[in-house]
């Protein structure tokens, strides 16, 4: 099917602009985002037909619309009409929370159809322009002035927020999940997989290294079946799970105002998405250098000062349950030690003193007694 049809299932009129983006990730996941653009002074869609509202009345911010949508083809093993109206729905809830978010644009006849283009067999849906620049586009000193964002805290209440309403219109899991899997090509939890990757690794270092190896793969063995006999206990809600920069949006003065990019969407533990977005919140995307042995400082305690923070926020938002305390350090042990973090660690890791230093970070994830309950009844301020 030609890209022309496929764009007229949307809008018959003729475009003044279209350009293409691929953004595949391997063979087996193809993805093609195409941006539309019409100058012939038409009205924005009518919202009833799929389409984007020029205004709003669900209290998130609505600049005018642009003549303008975002056309995204997928054919990958997580992209289907019943996951795309998934995130069509969970948009209206962030709305419902003062947060701006592109309406998703359905077919003129209401559907997220699958179409043959470019040799794939690739689900079609639309999206509004996004109305405000994502977070990625601002210089750093307006941004992040002092190493983390200056709209941290707002963005960690909207989640908050949305854990609190304990959203449940889907068991499709997030891209965090834990104890499943997300993509059904996949083998094993990214969890899992992260902790195989640096065992494989961690096996490859010379001998004087490898008790201190065994132990801290049985450990993490050990910490995570646990875990998983307990996990359940933990309550869920339905999160976008995906707040890296480019999908934050901000007004002209650089204030949140919303987020995009929904794909990664899903059923999630409030505890798991939130230890595991917090590092990406903060901004600390690239802390994965090896400690240095001459400094106290460490990846894993960075990480810590990074969740205890989040903590003191959100707990105005969120009364975290009698499972979530219980369950905070067994979740802690399991999710840091061997995290891609730790794999990265490892793998820069140079000299007998370097490998030593990321084996005893990791380690530290394991064996650190953090009195997370304490933080979460508001006993402790964040250190």
């Amino acid at each position: 099917m030609e890209l022309k049809d496929i764009i007229a299932l949307f809008d018959e009129r003729e475009p003044a602009d279209i350009k293409v983006v691929n953004t595949s990730h391997g063979e087996s996941d193809f993805r093609e985002a195409v941006i539309v653009r019409w100058d012939d002074g038409g009205a924005a869609p009518d919202p009833d037909d799929g389409g984007a509202a020029p205004d709003s009345d669900d209290g998130a911010p609505t600049p005018a619309p642009d003549d303008r949508m975002v056309l995204k083809l997928a054919d990958n093993g997580f992209t289907d009409p019943e996951r795309i109206a998934m995130w069509e729905r969970l948009a209206e809830e962030y709305r419902k929370q003062g947060c701006y978010c592109p309406r998703f644009l359905r077919t003129k006849d209401g559907r997220f159809p699958r179409v043959e283009y470019k040799g794939h067999r690739c689900v079609v849906y639309g999206e509004e322009f996004a109305r405000f620049r994502s977070a990625d586009s601002f210089d750093a000193a307006v941004v992040s002035p002092y190493g983390k964002f200056t709209y941290l805290n707002e963005l960690l209440r909207l989640n908050a927020r949305i854990a609190a309403a304990r959203l449940d219109f889907t068991d499709l899991p997030s891209a965090w999940c834990l104890f499943e899997i997300f993509d059904p090509a996949d083998a094993v939890d990214e969890v899992t997989e992260n902790a195989q990757e640096w065992l494989a690794c961690a096996e490859k270092l010379p001998e004087q290294f490898q008790e201190q190896v065994s132990r801290i793969w049985t450990r993490w063995l050990a910490n995570r079946e646990y875990l998983k006999a307990r996990y359940s206990a933990l309550p869920t809600s339905v999160f976008q799970a995906d707040l890296n920069s480019t999908n934050v949006l901000l007004d002209d003065v650089g204030r949140f105002a919303g987020l995009m990019d929904f794909n990664l969407a899903g059923r999630e533990t409030y505890l798991n998405y939130l230890f595991r977005e917090v590092p990406f919140v903060f901004g600390k995307e690239d802390s994965t250098s090896a400690p240095d042995p001459d400094k106290p400082s460490s990846l894993t305690r960075e990480i810590l000062q990074c969740i205890l923070h989040a903590i003191t926020v959100v707990r105005e938002d969120y009364p975290f349950c009698e499972a979530e305390k219980d369950l905070a350090l067994p979740l802690f042990r399991c999710l840091f030690p061997l995290w891609f973090t730790s794999v990265e660690q490892l793998k820069e890791a140079t000299g007998e003193a370097g490998i030593r230093a990321a084996l005893d970070d990791a380690e530290l994830a394991q064996t650190m007694d953090i009195d997370f309950r304490a933080y979460m009844e508001g006993r402790m301020s964040e250190p």
